[in-house]
């Protein structure tokens, strides 16, 4: 999808929430609006919403100087993730032809998917398959209220001989010294934003009683400091507040704090220790994003909230705890912590988010609860060493790459409530054997593809079974297909050792032409070798075995079972003439009848030569184009000079045209 130019748009709402009668403008006041970001901005959004609001605040309050405003806090009442849903799917008739709808609504809304399913059937008619479906984010839009006040004049500031600025003897604005050891002057209450930004000769900060806010980035790039002494009484910490301070080795917050603010200690490598005291709510987002060291972390009970990628890439954490009132397991929470080996997720959890546990590589056991109904995308994905897993049964969906590469993982018990199981869900797991129950109705693209399967059983219930499903699950020598089965994807059964597969349903959708069937990989090699189709005599089995040449054995009583079935006609196609020439940028009408086809449609195919250039190369040239398809004619166009052949298939039956264009 193309990328979305850079742009920041806003709600117009704007409403004040307290506003006193002879109020002075420097003092606190609180303001509300809602905020829009592009997507290409909500990867760093916090600051540029608070870019936004304040000239909000300047506009409407007519203040022309922007860093005449501070934000004392802020907290977003709600967020809300819009994205473009995007369904490619296949066309009948047409070979290599996709087509796309796109569909708005809410990040993470299942419902929605359903939704284009639902459109796709109403609006296209001649729908086949959908491929896939993908999603950008768009926007977002945050409902916030901040709290904030407009500072004094900066020309009455006061420079301590030790490289204070100080405003009003109590808010310390800058530090301008060079000293490595700083002890901060008492009768300070607030460290305003970036007021120790890049002091990369510090080493120590002892901040005094007396302190209740420090704000955003206030020691951001501190890169040698390594002890921090923050005293009792202190509220408030910003966002930013000890970014990439890379030698900090420990912190103690002290009570009185309520939240441990976004990328707070960012980038801090060398961090081994933060003790958070009890009282805090939440953990906001990329808080300890990067810090390699940290070994452990213990979150007090009073936490209720983990904000996404809180502790995205902390490679040296190996257990963690999560409070009993978290709810949510935030989208990308523990990402590359490669070295977590045991988590424990309370009863009440009820959903677990995208990339949630990605490249825990460490990680050999998890639980689910019962309480959790939804786990995302890659939640499990690369957990090389995940032995043990639950699928709680509330769950409903497997979602795409779930548990794909947990190479350890040797089996799972999926629950009668799950109807779907997404692309590549369990591929290149360790499965010797695996149930799909009957309640599993859609087994999606490569869903269990690489797997060392020794028995599959599939459940009278499923209906369609995905291309490339079971792809190389080549110690798989016998399945059975129920005739609940109504369609099999292409390439779905290239397994090299496969020696019998049983298709109950007679009239169950296997192939689109000869090289594109559920048994070719890519190369248009026929895999497995040999393989025994065991089928009705006149059922699309038994076409296959034709068309492939592979061995048919009948089912019995197939007068008794299908007598539909019973001297069935044979499919003939016919052509007026077998070979035609054509111009250069001419269009060309090829006749056809086909008897006895009943419901089958017919396939077309065809229009390159293919010319060897040297070794083991060759050069694939169009020749004719493809430009209408009916059940009576094909419409073909001259591209370029050449041979071609035009193939039209019905069911097992194929009729070749031979194309000369000068």
């Amino acid at each position: 999808m193309k990328n979305l130019k850079k742009v920041i748009l806003f709600s117009i709402t704007i409403v004040f929430i307290m506003f006193y009668p002879g109020q002075e403008i420097h003092a606190a006041k609180n303001y509300k609006t809602s905020v829009k970001l592009d997507g290409s901005d909500i990867y760093d959004p916090d600051r540029t919403i608070d870019k936004c609001i304040i000239s909000y605040i300047c506009s409407d309050l007519e203040i022309r100087n922007y860093d005449d405003i501070v934000l004392i806090d802020k907290k977003v009442q709600s967020r809300e993730i819009y994205v473009d849903y995007t369904a490619r799917f296949k066309n009948t008739g047409l070979e290599d032809d996709y087509s796309y709808i796109t569909v708005n609504g809410n990040y993470g809304d299942e419902e929605l998917e359903e939704q284009i399913k639902k459109v796709l059937s109403e609006v296209e008619n001649d729908i086949e398959e959908i491929i896939d479906i993908d999603y950008e984010i768009q926007s977002v839009v945050y409902e916030i209220t901040y709290q904030f006040y407009e500072e004094p004049d900066p020309s009455k500031d006061v420079v301590t001989k030790e490289g204070f600025v100080l405003r009003d003897a109590t808010t310390l604005v800058k530090y301008q010294g060079s000293a490595k050891n700083v002890v901060i002057p008492k009768g300070v209450t607030v460290i305003l934003e970036g007021a120790f930004l890049d002091c990369t000769q510090i080493t120590s900060i002892k901040v005094p009683q007396g302190v209740t806010k420090i704000g955003d980035k206030a020691f951001r790039g501190c890169t040698k400091l390594k002890t921090i002494s923050l005293p009792e009484g202190l509220v408030s910490i910003g966002e930013y507040a000890f970014d990439s301070c890379e030698s900090l080795t420990e912190v103690k917050i002290p009570k009185g704090v309520t939240k441990i603010s976004s990328m707070i200690f960012y980038d801090c490598i060398k961090l081994t220790s933060v003790s958070i005291p009890d009282g805090v709510t939440l953990i906001g987002d990329n808080a300890f994003n990067g810090c390699i060291s940290l070994k452990s972390i213990e979150i007090p009970d009073s936490v209720t909230v983990l904000e996404m990628r809180a502790f995205i890439d902390c490679e040296s954490l190996t257990s963690i705890k999560i409070p009993d009132g978290v709810t949510n397991i935030p989208e990308q929470l523990f990402l590359g912590c490669y070295k977590l080996k045991k988590v424990n997720i309370p009863e009440g959890v009820t959903l677990i988010g995208i990339r949630a546990f990605e490249s825990c590589k460490s990680l050999t056991s998890i639980y689910l609860p019962k309480s959790v109904t939804f786990i995302g995308h890659y939640a499990f994905r690369e957990c090389y060493k995940l032995q043990t897993v639950n699928i709680p049964k509330g769950v409903t969906k497997i979602n795409y790459y779930t548990f794909s590469s947990c190479r350890e993982l040797t089996n799972i018990e999926i629950p009668n409530s799950v109807t779907e199981i997404d692309s590549l869900a369990f591929s290149n797991c360790n499965f010797k054997s695996i149930v799909i129950p009957k309640t599993v109705k859609i087994i999606g693209r490569g869903a269990f593809a690489g797997n060392p399967l020794t028995s599959v059983i599939i459940e009278n219930g499923v209906e369609v079974i995905g291309e490339d499903a079971f792809f190389n699950c080549n110690d798989l020598k016998s399945i059975y297909i129920p005739y609940s089965v109504t369609t099999i994807g292409k390439f779905a059964f290239v397994c090299e050792n496969l020696k019998k597969i049983t298709i109950a349903n007679p009239w169950c959708e296997l192939f689109e032409y000869k090289y594109e069937n559920i048994f070719c990989d890519q190369t248009l090699d026929v895999i497995p070798k040999g393989v025994k189709i065991h089928g009705y005599l006149g059922s699309t089995a038994n076409e296959l075995s034709t068309l492939l040449g592979l061995p048919f054995v009948k089912i019995d009583k197939t007068e008794m079972d299908y007598p539909e079935l019973k001297n069935k006609p044979v499919i003939k196609i016919k052509g007026v003439k077998s070979s035609y020439t054509l111009g250069i940028g001419k269009e060309l009408k090829i006749p056809y009848t086909i008897e006895n086809a009943g419901e089958k449609k017919a396939v077309v195919t065809g229009g390159d030569y293919e010319t060897e250039i040297s070794d083991g190369l060759s050069l694939v040239t169009e020749v004719t184009k493809i430009q209408n398809v009916t059940q009576k004619y094909v419409i073909i166009k001259g591209v370029n000079k050449g041979k071609a052949t035009i193939q039209i298939r019905v069911g097992a039956v194929t009729k070749e045209f031979k194309v000369n264009v000068k």
